[in-house]
């Protein structure tokens, strides 16, 4: 007994590469393909987060002077210099001295010496302390920025392994679903081509080629209608016989008898 023409199927992991080579190759090159685009946009994401990588560990690096450096790099003032004392000089004897006087009505007056510049005041302890405690926190910063960049690599590289592999499974599924009504069919003719009429039970949900599959069990459903006539008639012609009694008659008849009983015990067989 067959079974029953509309029982369910269901598709499991291990019979999905019913086409490997189908499959495998319309799957492989839709995921290599996948690969390379995801290769190059990682790659211009990596060469951007270096960049910015760079920009950034720059900055931590120059946060401190811009904070307290310039105050640490002011040069100190100097020190006052004394005046050079007056030299001691022996006293001679009083001589007179000429007294000079200078009319200054006629000159023009020059302008006032410019003032000299105040010397830089060197920087504070509240400065140089903040300067210290902003430079021991560089080595900090950069590694924080350097970590950013690894894991964005291994994101990058994890998002795309995963990625690959759903393509992969995701690839075989769907071609099975093409691959899976092409290999009914040919089983189908395989046994066809043995004589045999087997029943064409219905694709499982899901599948594609549906249209196609159709055309083909009518087709299949057409050749076993007139096989089944073939039988339905041989039936009839060997129940006349019999009931004839031409089997008895001459050994003729007897042979073409036994050729139709073999005939339809052929026919019946075919029909499983």
């Amino acid at each position: 007994m067959g079974r029953p023409r509309n029982r369910p199927y269901k598709r499991t992991w291990k019979n999905l590469l019913i086409n490997k080579q189908y499959q495998l190759r319309f799957t492989l090159f839709m995921v290599v393909l996948s690969a390379m685009l995801m290769s190059l946009l990682g790659w211009w994401v990596m060469s951007e987060a270096d960049t910015s990588t760079t920009t950034a560990v720059n900055n931590a690096l120059t946060v401190c002077r811009g904070m307290t450096g310039s105050a640490v790099d002011r040069p100190r003032a100097p020190a006052p210099t004394p005046a050079p004392a007056p030299a001691q000089r022996d006293e001679p004897r009083q001589r007179r001295r000429p007294v000079v006087t200078i009319d200054d009505s006629g000159m023009r007056n020059l302008p006032p010496a410019a003032a000299a510049p105040a010397a830089a005041s060197g920087p504070s302890r509240e400065e140089i302390s903040a300067y210290r405690k902003c430079q021991a926190t560089i080595p900090a910063r950069v590694k924080r920025i350097e970590d950013r960049l690894r894991l964005t690599f291994r994101l990058l590289v994890g998002i795309g392994a995963l990625i690959t592999i759903a393509l992969l499974l995701y690839g075989i599924k769907m071609t099975h679903k093409v691959a899976g009504p092409l290999h009914k069919v040919s089983l189908y003719m395989g046994k066809l081509r043995q004589g045999q009429y087997d029943m064409v039970y219905n694709l499982r949900k899901g599948d594609h080629l549906i249209d196609f599959y159709e055309h083909f069990k009518k087709a299949h459903a057409g050749m076993r209608a007139l096989q089944e006539e073939d039988v339905a008639l041989l039936r009839s012609l060997l129940a006349a016989a019999d009931q004839a009694g031409l089997a008895s008659r001459s050994p003729e008849l007897g042979v073409a008898v036994g050729e139709l009983r073999a005939m339809l015990d052929e026919k019946e067989k075919s029909l499983v």
